[in-house]
């Protein structure tokens, strides 16, 4: 009953609406209509617990994407990272494996001997890298060192040759993962083993290659230059 009071109500006011200004745009009478209607109880507003629940929901909700969004990101970013290390590991094993297999475990010319070496620590590589002639006869050796230097927060592996300056042939070693360098047999530096450890933000990656040197049969003329490393700042 109370109801059809109240509609009645509304269609009451609906009309004086209408007679209020016939001349009235249809806006200004919807405006009329709606402010009497919640006069009238017929529009209620929601209260502060129903607003919570939904502020929270969304909160919920918006959080899972963001968190979403952040994992999907970091999986991203974290794979640029290892690619990057995988790029730069392989780059560096492919040149020294390169390398070495021009050389040979124990080279003599006149009686002297130059060898392959390696360091206790297995973090620094010497052997002698040949120069041949337009016949492929070696006329030179040069005297090639690969080992690690520290640079702030970066360990980089390091190139020199005969008098040349350093160069960088790769960033980011990982200094708690020795050996770098290691022959496949104690004592025989004929095949060596190489394993290049990177690292990056706790992301790690090792590369490792076996290589045998191939120039073990040569003879070398006495006349055959060599070239050593010229001491100095590395």
């Amino acid at each position: 009953m109370r109801n059809k009071k109240r509609l009645g109500h509304f269609v009451d006011l609906y009309s004086d609406a209408g007679k209020y200004n016939k001349r009235e745009s249809d806006f200004s009478k919807a405006k009329y209509f709606f402010k009497n209607f919640e006069k009238n109880n017929f529009i209620t507003a929601f209260t502060l617990i129903e607003i919570i629940v939904v502020v929270a929901i969304f909160g919920i909700i918006l959080g899972s994407l963001l968190a979403a969004i952040t994992r999907s990101d970091r999986f991203f970013i974290d794979s640029i990272r290892q690619s990057g290390l995988q790029f730069e590991a392989r780059r560096a094993v492919d040149r020294i494996a390169w390398e070495l297999k021009e050389s040979n475990p124990s080279w003599k010319i006149n009686g002297n001997t130059y060898s392959v070496s390696i360091n206790a620590a297995g973090d620094e590589l010497n052997f002698y890298l040949p120069s041949f002639d337009d016949q492929g006869k070696i006329i030179k050796l040069t005297a090639v060192r690969y080992y690690v230097r520290q640079e702030e927060d970066n360990t980089q592996l390091m190139r020199r040759q005969g008098s040349g300056q350093p160069t960088v042939v790769a960033n980011n070693i990982d200094t708690q993962s020795r050996p770098y360098f290691e022959p496949l047999q104690q004592g025989d530096n004929s095949i060596l083993r190489i394993s290049l450890p990177v690292i990056n933000n706790n992301i790690r990656f090792r590369l490792r290659s076996s290589v045998t040197l191939r120039n073990r049969n040569t003879t070398l003329d006495s006349g055959t230059e060599v070239e050593e490393i010229t001491e100095g700042e590395s």
